[in-house]
């Protein structure tokens, strides 16, 4: 990539900064710290930051600050004086380390958060236009020294989630402002100007969520108990007494964290509690290992949760079965003196397994007595965990193709069919989509860099959805079955297509038929027998007919590794066959068929991946020059992924083949899984793509 090209985008990415920047000058600090760490990120991935990626960042620091010195080199000497540029290389590479340095903590970005806050007190939208911007500029910095490695498309990968989860950053993000302000917080000015939430709001936000109708209905029940009470005390009425303790129970994943902060804001703006603020722990944060220590950290916490909300997750495990002697029933009796202590300071949440909080709630009076309030939360259908994932991927700028939203849920609903107590629900969706996010940059890695447009990068495709680790995996060349027109349709094409383009040497490609007694599998098999080697399996146990009736035993030609691959090793066609292919098939042969003669060979090269790719890229480029067939292919940790482009797009049930006759030649030591796309030249998104598992 040309300066002048890396210059545009920093000045483009400066614009768009731009209505932050007039914030203050510590924004700038945040602006450049978290720049730096982008630049920090991609460089790792090939442990190097180019010279090109350095000018990205001296022009965005002296458009930051004004530096005119930075900029006239940047615009003006960079190119012309390699001196000046080694020495700007130096400066620029301390600017980025001391901006990083500080606290030590690269893969964080604590700008997105900082910007959401703002946006939510002052009604602003600054995140969604500096989130694209940023990752704009991290695209142009993997682009820049002109080759994008699958390393850096893990970079990239990364990058997006930090801008798009900026829960996962500090709050306060620690970060020493280099500017003149440096009493300035911007994140602690922002929540210093927060309003109250309004009620309408937290309820609008809670019917936003997905599933939980009946926890929905509850929360609304309380909420208009509450509201009444709440009138009635301003008129000067008596009260009726209620524990607003609560119970929450249910698998991990079901939202009961996120429904516990609401009703802390729930109670805030009704005026039951003045802060409203949750904070959480389990028993790791409550239960110490000698006499004492439990009972100061439970004080602590509650000294924390005062007017606010005190969420105790898994609360069960503070009374172990079976087990007298443990702190837990110090921390039980530590919280229930408090909460009596604090009763109109202190809302106590705990949630856990059902079966399991019935029996803590029940083994103690003092809890049976505080906690009578109970909210159940179920399991999320496959439906909801698909629009889960759906909001999910939409926060995160990435779409899903129908085929791959059909594939997503044939996902969810294997897990959901097979789960556990310990279903994780929306946290497994949140795994899933993180698998997935992974899945795709794989598949971009062996896409050439002119082609990585923003909506490659946001569009996810079938084969990013890990179907084969929950369905297990495809097999080659899955012929439609379900009828005789459909079978014969795709039989007529490779016979008349695959023997005239030439693309495979004999025999072209091996099938397998499969389905019941009586389908005509025996007369398909006639059909194609000049071309194609066909193994033909009924219904019975162990049945393998390579011609219906011949009693002939053939030898596979198939390369024992691939022989899992299949349901049968498909045989080779002999002469004989080939000749009496469009005979009736009444009338078989009766003498035994021979497989041909070995064919004399060198010695094959060393079975190094490098080896095996430049095999199959000289294989295809003999196969596929004639035909006006371009392919790209990319070996890596096993995963053979290869580009068929042609105008048209090269057809697919063609190239499965050719690849199943190139990988028997070069074996499958070095090739545990296969991945095509085939497109036409000029275009984005394949037209087509298949996965296959060769272990």
């Amino acid at each position: 990539m040309q300066a002048k090209e890396i210059i545009k985008e920093a000045n483009l990415l400066y614009k768009a900064l731009a209505p932050v920047l007039q914030l203050g000058p510590a924004y700038g600090d945040y602006v450049l710290t978290d720049l730096a760490r982008v630049v920090r990120i991609c460089g790792r991935s090939n442990a190097d930051i180019s010279s090109n990626e350095l000018l990205a960042y001296l022009v965005l620091f002296g458009l930051v600050k004004a530096d005119k010195d930075k900029l006239n080199v940047a615009l003006h000497l960079w190119d012309y004086s390699s001196q000046t540029r080694r020495e700007y290389e130096k400066q620029t590479l301390k600017l980025i380390m001391d901006f990083t340095q500080q606290d030590g903590a690269i893969d964080r970005l604590d700008l997105p958060g900082l910007l959401e806050a703002i946006d939510r007190n002052q009604g602003a939208q600054y995140t969604s236009h500096v989130i694209n911007a940023i990752y704009r500029f991290a695209q142009i910095i993997i682009k820049a020294d002109n080759q994008v490695t699958m390393q850096e498309m893990d970079a990239l990968s990364l990058i997006w989630k930090l801008l798009h989860n900026s829960s996962s950053n500090a709050a306060n993000p620690a970060v020493n402002l280099s500017g003149n302000d440096r009493s300035v917080n911007p994140t602690a000015a922002a929540q210093s100007a927060s309003n109250p939430a309004q009620l309408s709001d937290v309820m609008a936000e809670l019917n936003q969520l997905i599933g939980m109708t009946e926890v929905k209905e509850e929360v609304k029940t309380l909420t208009n108990f509450l509201r009444v009470q709440q009138v009635r005390s301003q008129r000067g009425l008596a009260k009726t007494p209620v524990s607003l303790h609560a119970v929450f129970c249910g698998p991990p994943g079901t939202g009961k964290t996120t429904v516990a902060r609401l009703m802390g804001k729930i109670y805030k703006d009704l005026g039951f509690l003045t802060k409203g603020h949750l904070v959480e722990t389990d028993r790791s944060g409550m239960v110490a290992g000698y006499v004492g220590q439990t009972a100061q950290n439970v004080d602590e916490l509650v000294n924390q949760a005062l007017d606010g909300v005190l969420f105790i997750d898994e609360a069960y495990t503070l009374k172990p079965p079976g087990d007298g002697r443990d702190f837990g029933q110090e921390a039980i009796d530590t919280l229930l003196k408090r909460m009596e202590d604090h009763r109109d300071r202190l809302v106590v949440v705990v949630a856990g397994y059902q079966a399991e909080m019935q029996a803590f709630i029940e083994s103690n009076p003092g809890l049976k007595s505080r906690f009578n309030r109970y909210f159940y939360f179920n399991d999320y259908t496959p439906d909801e965990l698909l629009e889960i994932f759906l909001k999910l991927a939409e926060k995160s700028h990435f779409t899903l193709t129908p085929p791959a939203q059909q594939a997503t849920l044939k996902v969810l609903q294997s897990v959901y069919e097979n789960r556990d107590k310990t279903f994780g629900n929306a946290r497994l969706v949140r795994n899933l989509f993180e698998k997935i996010v992974e899945r795709q940059a794989n598949r971009l890695a062996s896409v050439s860099q002119y082609d990585l447009t923003d909506r490659l990068l946001t569009t996810l495709q079938p084969e990013d959805i890990p179907v084969d680790e929950y369905l297990g995996a495809d097999h080659w060349m899955p012929l439609e079955n379900d009828g005789q027109e459909s079978v014969q349709g795709s039989l007529t094409q490779f016979e008349q297509e695959l023997t005239q383009d030439g693309l495979l040497e004999q025999p072209a490609i091996e099938a397998n038929f499969e389905g019941n007694n009586g389908q005509g599998k025996p007369q398909n098999t006639a059909t194609v027998a000049g071309s194609i080697s066909i193994s033909s399996v009924g219904n019975s146990a162990g049945s393998s007919n390579t011609v219906s009736n011949t009693g002939a035993s053939l030898s596979p030609t198939i390369d024992p590794a691939l022989a899992s691959v299949f349901d049968q090793p498909p045989p080779p066609v002999p002469a004989e066959l080939t000749e009496r292919s469009n005979r009736p098939m009444e009338q078989p042969p009766t003498a035994a068929l021979q497989p041909p003669p070995p064919v004399p060979s060198a010695a094959p090269p060393p079975a190094t991946p490098e080896n095996t790719l430049m095999q199959i890229q000289a294989l295809m480029a003999r196969s596929l020059q004639a035909q006006g067939i371009q392919a790209k292919a990319n070996l890596r940790n096993g995963c053979l992924q290869v580009m068929f482009e042609a105008t048209p797009a090269p057809e697919m049930p063609k190239m499965i083949a050719l690849m199943r006759q190139l990988i028997q030649k070069v074996g499958t030591q070095n090739i545990s899984r296969l991945q095509l796309y085939g497109r036409e030249i000029g275009q984005e998104f394949p037209t087509w793509s298949k996965e296959f598992r060769l272990g």
